[in-house]
């Protein structure tokens, strides 16, 4: 049997605003004509184990994989912003190679929520690229990987 990357869900709180975020300061390609759609019904309440649930959903493609952004249109009563630290158990971040990081961190540094400034790895199979963390507008970690001498 075949195991290969499918996608990774984050839940967000405004669809828009997280396209706007992924899709324009990060670049990533915006969603195929259909790939933003709402989903509900007893199924999905079976699913995710809520009453009546409806989700916005937008699909944003990347390799073989999917992005999913999910925003809860119901129930609306979860928090608004990730509180998990990197170090806590359960912390996920979404990596994503990003050519010219340097680049792009000195000219979004004021503009976007970074953690710290880019970092050379100094050891494992990445040594001598470059990493940064940053915080997507619901506070979800979002890691930048430069490639080494980038």
């Amino acid at each position: 049997m075949s195991k290969r990357f499918n996608h990774m869900g984050i839940t967000v709180f405004n669809l828009e605003r997280s396209l706007d975020f992924y899709c324009g300061e990060l670049g990533l390609p915006r969603p195929p004509e259909g790939h933003v759609f709402t989903v509900k019904g007893a199924w999905l309440g079976k699913l995710v184990g809520a009453d009546d649930p409806r989700i916005r959903v937008a699909f944003i493609p990347l390799d073989d994989g999917i992005l999913e952004l999910l925003e809860y249109e119901k129930p609306q009563d979860g928090t608004t912003a990730a509180s998990l630290r990197n170090w806590d158990v359960g912390a996920a971040h979404l990596a994503l190679n990003m050519p010219g990081l340097q680049d792009f961190y000195d000219r979004n540094r004021r503009r976007l929520d970074f953690v710290s400034e880019p970092q050379t790895v100094e050891g494992g199979p990445w040594s001598g690229g470059t990493v940064v963390y940053l915080r997507d507008p619901d506070g979800i970690s979002v890691e930048l990987v430069g490639a080494a001498g980038d």
